[in-house]
């Protein structure tokens, strides 16, 4: 018996059960007695009870997404006619210009830009990785997870079994919670619209011969931005136990053929701070184009109770892809009292070209 006709019997049982309660049966270890003390209140509290079941259960048959179907374990070295080899350069420098060619998508001009490069395993800057192989008419031809804390001798190769033919292929690395679901090239969602440090590929695999064997090193890129909030305050307050960062203009959903995000999302991310906890506090967000803007970002802090115990709002915050956008300062002012709002907003050369703002 399948999940589904599992799920098809209890909603029928719950119909069921609503019908009796209605007409004061009461259905008890599957023996039906009738009563007569069920008040016409206590029947329509009871059928309510069992509606908001039969709608919960309704849905127990869950929507198909890459996290539940379609996986296939990479194959054996022995047994792939392709291997792929991920690494990423080791400056993560930032897609540059040849990104725009027509017919080439920003990830796979990476890719060609950063060949020569010294490359960095995806095993360092990534937990989880998901490759999923598209056909030419772009339907799935196979969808492959890795996770580091499971596959730690493997993680980053992975091995395919195809027919001649032209395919694209993607390749998304990050350190989410759970699996990112890569429905098309044109689209990646992340479990719990959350956005971690992502790395991606994106292009075209050829196989000419089915017969012949041939390892391919890929190179993702980082496509995320970074906003950090650095606390400078001597002293911060007592109750002081989470920051909120609420933010608007970034995007949790990824195009990959693009290289940008596209939607515009409102995102909300808590962060433990204590008198001992971290300083330094990193948001990270798809940006619409390779330059663009929070349009709103209000940062709040929060004690253990979820009161408000100070809040800015910063607006037309700058960011970029493979940059960091840093807010430096006394959040609270001196002493961890309110005021001291003067701020220094500077972009990290770490991840890219370093820009530097004030307000």
């Amino acid at each position: 018996m399948t999940s589904g006709d599992r799920c098809l019997i209890y909603r029928i049982y719950l119909i069921y059960r609503i019908y009796s309660i209605y007409n004061n049966y009461i259905i008890d270890n599957d023996m039906i007695y009738h009563h007569h003390y069920l008040s016409h209140r206590d029947r329509r509290r009871a059928a309510l009870v069992a509606v908001s079941a039969l709608l919960t259960f309704a849905s127990c048959e869950k929507a198909i997404t890459d996290e539940q179907t379609g996986k296939t374990a990479s194959v054996t070295a022995d047994a792939a006619n392709v291997v792929l080899r991920m690494t990423t350069p080791e400056d993560n420098s930032r897609w540059d210009g040849t990104s725009r060619a027509a017919n080439a998508s920003p990830a796979s001009a990476a890719h060609a830009a950063g060949a020569t490069r010294a490359a960095v395993p995806i095993v360092q800057i990534a937990t989880r990785l998901s490759v999923v192989v598209f056909a030419a008419d772009g339907s799935k031809v196979q969808t492959i997870v890795q996770t580091l804390d499971k596959q730690t001798d493997d993680f980053g190769t992975v091995g395919l079994q195809l027919a001649a033919g032209d395919y694209r292929v993607v390749c998304i690395a990050h350190s989410g919670e759970g699996n990112c679901t890569v429905s098309s090239e044109d689209k990646v969602t992340f479990h719990n619209n959350k956005v971690t440090d992502t790395f991606a590929y994106c292009g075209t695999l050829s196989i000419a011969d089915a017969a012949d064997r041939q390892t391919i090193d890929i190179t993702l890129h980082r496509c995320v931005a970074r906003f950090r909030l650095v606390l400078t305050d001597d002293e911060l307050p007592a109750r002081l136990s989470q920051m909120k960062l609420y933010y608007l203009g970034g995007s949790s959903t990824f195009s990959p053929a693009l290289g940008w995000g596209i939607v515009q999302s409102k995102q909300t991310e808590l962060r433990q701070v204590g008198q001992d906890g971290p300083r330094v506090l990193d948001i990270y967000t798809f940006p619409h184009e390779e330059d663009d803007r929070l349009t709103r970002l209000t940062v709040t802090a929060l004690d253990a109770d979820g009161q408000t115990l100070k809040e800015r709002v910063f607006e037309n915050v700058p960011v970029a892809v493979n940059e960091t956008t840093q807010y430096e300062g006394q959040f609270f002012g001196p002493g961890g009292s309110a005021g001291g709002d003067a701020m220094t907003l500077t972009a990290d050369g770490e991840w890219g070209a370093t820009h530097r703002y004030s307000y």
